[in-house]
């Protein structure tokens, strides 16, 4: 069972284990096949059961005190409450008790403002110290995890001026259309064989590993998907769904501070970075939210409400409350974003972008989206960033290719 559920792993004095767990809104569920594997190994599964108490005689464990729980009404998240059964308190003899709790940080030794870090360089504000994994991402998978630890070693080898001699995957970009004559190949994957069941209950491996040729051609069944999903493109029965493709971009993000006399301080902001090339419109006028892009979608998304909407016609733009419309001028394409009565532009030149809000006037050079000129447009306005500036020269970029203009 995952350890970061809410659990206690507890091994009695016959060698037998029980797992109890509480139901939490950070539980983590398991799989039929790790409850299968548990059960297997003789572990009892006590469900909605609460740790309360250790007991302990002359210094040493004896027994887990718990208490049965109950679903009743909901938490302020819509799931179902555990609630405790008055009365139902039980003891679990045992002689060892190993916690597996939490889910959330305890970094106690800097302050929080100084652990911002990115996934390029993985260095803290502080200098010599570098972070990865749930400590930068948040809740993460533990591939992420060995990423960044493979990658931020890398980086710490390099500041200390020595030569990385690790081999690194390389990163290889395939054309698109090669990508999706992949997927339409079948190849089944290798199958993880158990030897002997009784072995589970010892420290024996129960599963035969792979050679070397195995893993190889495993490996070359990886289907790219950090390149290019598109499944919803292919799943959506009115082709709502449009992928398109630009070029890996990475901007360093300049903001404003208006000062009270009026005068403006540009600063360093986030970086910008888009490395998949593979991006997706949703097609306001085709698409009627019938969620068949949820139900297949790999990620849990749902692209019909998560992708940028963009409307072909301008009727369609009018009757709606927020989307995207591309207008075709002679000297510029002007890409038009409303929301809750508010309009934004993003206009494109040869050489610049230009961007108009209610409250901001901008240049920004295209190459680079380094601020040319700024100006705010009403005296309320203290600070001005550019992050929405920035995705709608990508999402243009979909757009004149919806369009059919490049």
């Amino acid at each position: 069972m995952d350890a970061a559920r809410t659990a206690q792993r507890l091994v009695d004095t016959k060698g037998k284990v029980t797992i109890v767990y509480r139901r939490t809104i950070n539980e983590m569920p398991a799989d039929e096949g790790e409850i299968k594997a548990v059960i297997a190994e003789g572990v009892q599964i006590i469900e909605l059961a609460s740790p309360e108490a250790v007991v302990t005689r002359s210094g040493k464990v004896k027994a887990l005190k718990c208490s049965l729980m109950k679903l009743e009404g909901y938490d302020g998240r819509g799931r179902p409450k555990p609630v405790k059964i008055d009365g139902s308190e039980f003891e679990i003899e045992c002689d060892t008790i190993i916690p597996a709790i939490g889910q959330t940080l305890e970094i106690d030794f800097a302050p929080q403002e100084l652990l911002k870090a990115d996934t390029r360089s993985y260095k803290t504000l502080m200098g010599n110290v570098f972070i990865g994994g749930d400590a930068l991402r948040g809740a993460s998978t533990a591939i992420n995890a060995v990423g960044d630890g493979r990658k931020a070693a890398e980086q710490i080898l390099k500041r200390c001026g020595f030569p990385s001699n690790t081999p690194m995957v390389d990163e290889k970009r395939q054309d698109y259309c090669e990508l999706m004559l992949m997927r339409a190949r079948r190849q089944y994957g290798y199958e993880n064989k158990i030897t002997f069941q009784e072995l589970s209950k010892t420290f024996k491996l129960i599963t035969e590993v792979p050679d070397e040729k195995t893993i190889v051609e495993e490996s070359k069944r990886c289907l790219h998907c950090d390149e290019a999903c598109s499944i919803c493109t292919t799943v959506c029965p009115n082709l709502a769904n449009f992928a398109y493709q630009v070029k890996p971009t990475s901007f360093q993000l300049e903001k404003v501070q208006v000062e009270a006399d009026g005068t403006t301080l540009i600063q360093p902001d986030i970086s910008f970075e888009v490395r998949q090339s593979i991006q997706i419109l949703n097609i306001a006028n085709f698409c009627n939210e019938c969620g068949n892009c949820s139900t297949f979608c790999p990620t849990d998304g749902a692209p019909y409400k998560d992708k940028p909407k963009f409307h072909l016609t301008t009727k369609s733009f009018r009757e709606n409350d927020e989307g995207y419309m591309l207008s075709i001028l002679k000297d510029r394409f002007v890409l038009i974003f409303k929301q809750k009565g508010s309009i934004k532009t993003l206009s494109e030149k040869p050489d610049e972008y230009i961007y108009e809000t209610d409250h901001v006037y901008a240049r920004f050079a295209k190459d680079t989206f380094k601020l040319i000129e700024v100006k705010a447009l009403t005296p309320c306005v203290r600070q001005i960033q550019f992050q929405h500036a920035a995705e709608m020269s990508i999402i243009l970029e979909g757009a004149k290719q919806a369009m059919g203009v490049i």
